[in-house]
């Protein structure tokens, strides 16, 4: 399996820049897991560890 996440462009951004998480889920052979960018609270972002 094969996880990526992937920032939701549309529009002209998508058109011009396309996106390489939808090229893989269209094109690869082992399952694809795409994940979108989510907003984490106070409570959920205390588990994980630091960003540097």
């Amino acid at each position: 399996m094969i996880a990526m996440g992937t920032r939701s462009r549309s529009g002209l951004s998508h058109f011009l820049h396309g996106s390489a998480t939808e090229w893989l889920v269209r094109h690869a052979k082992p399952p694809v897991l795409a994940v979108h960018d989510v907003e984490l609270g106070s409570e959920q972002s205390r588990h994980l560890p630091p960003v540097e």
